[in-house]
């Protein structure tokens, strides 16, 4: 019968455009292969808009809160800070680069392959059923946060901003490419940084004349109490993190051997904006009446104004794009599609 079949297909006339359409339908592999995969990555300015998203959300309009708390110790403490992640996080590249990368091939994440050459059996579970926990109820609080912005600023009953947020959710949890989530990324950092400019520019039209006449004293001084340090550290702890998403965003590289890069073009904006945002806003609402800066820097703005409405809304808008950010891990937990 095979025979007779091509036999059939030698004598039987294909019309050339369907003969083109075969041969690159036969090019393609069925299943991706690492070299398919490769080509299809994304490329260093993608991983580290992924990586600065992965620290730089909402938590940003506490900062100019934190500088004034730490006065003096601030920028310290964030430089400090800034180099752990920095060191930790190649660290966690060497580590990943030491283990066979057929270790963990069975499934499981990145992470999991660390852990079960470290650890054995026992460490995976431990590390996967963190990873579960906590990142789950990461995204949670994402979904509660931009739920409750959104009732703050439209008075729309909680249960339907939460039913709300959850269909805006739906195409930010599908993605499963480093590209999708990067672009996912550089808008929520557009939304992010289009709020503090706003934030800025008022700042500026009402306290900009009295701010830097002089710079309030607080920002030379070292705290008097380890409740203000703690506040500061807090804080600026809570703004990093590159360590959650990194192996996973090496992963989607089209070099992996580049998220070094990533890591220092990332770590170097993040740096710099957290210093730019948390001094220069903290200075410009330094002499806010009542008193000064609050704890949340949109908090500072004219209470129902529309300015302040649209910077919360925005802020819904930032956390509801983080999303997809902690889900990267836990994505690789799934069985690989077939």
């Amino acid at each position: 019968a095979r025979a007779r079949h091509l036999k059939h297909l030698k004598t039987s006339p294909i019309p050339a455009e369907e003969r083109t359409q075969n041969m690159k339908a036969a090019a393609e592999p069925l299943l991706p292969t690492h070299r398919t995969s490769a080509a299809a990555g994304a490329g260093v300015v993608e991983a580290t808009l992924t990586l600065v998203k992965t620290c730089v959300g909402t938590g940003v309009l506490a900062l100019p809160y934190a500088m004034t708390s730490g006065g003096a110790l601030a920028l310290p403490l964030l430089l400090v800070l800034g180099i752990w992640n920095w060191t930790t996080c190649l660290l966690l590249l060497e580590a990943r680069a030491a283990v066979p990368r057929n270790v963990g091939d069975t499934g499981g994440s990145s992470y999991s392959a660390v852990a079960l050459a470290a650890l054995g059996t026992p460490g995976v579970v431990v590390l996967e059923a963190n990873l579960i926990l906590t990142l789950v109820g990461v995204c949670t609080a994402m979904q509660v946060q931009a739920s409750e912005l959104l009732v703050a600023c439209t008075s729309v009953p909680y249960a339907l901003c939460v039913a709300a947020s959850a269909v805006v959710l739906v195409p930010l949890v599908l993605q499963r490419t480093l590209r999708g989530i990067a672009w996912v990324s550089a808008a929520g950092l557009t939304v992010l940084i289009g709020g503090l400019l706003a934030v800025a520019a008022y700042g500026l039209s009402v306290y900009g004349a009295d701010a830097l006449s002089p710079v309030p004293d607080e920002f030379f001084a070292i705290p008097r109490d380890l409740r203000s340090v703690a506040l500061c550290f807090g804080i600026i702890c809570f703004s990093f993190g590159l360590q959650t998403t990194l192996l996973p965003v090496q992963e989607g590289l089209r070099e992996p051997s580049r998220a070094a890069v990533a890591v220092h073009w990332s770590l170097a904006v993040i740096v710099l904006l957290y210093a730019g945002v948390g001094l220069g806003l903290g200075v410009l609402y330094g002499k806010a009446p009542p008193h000064g800066v609050q704890q949340l820097i949109f908090l500072n703005l004219p209470r129902g104004s529309p300015l302040a409405l649209a910077v919360q809304c925005g802020s819904a808008l930032v956390a509801l794009l983080s999303y997809p950010l902690p889900l990267m891990p836990l994505v690789q937990l799934l069985p690989p599609r077939e």
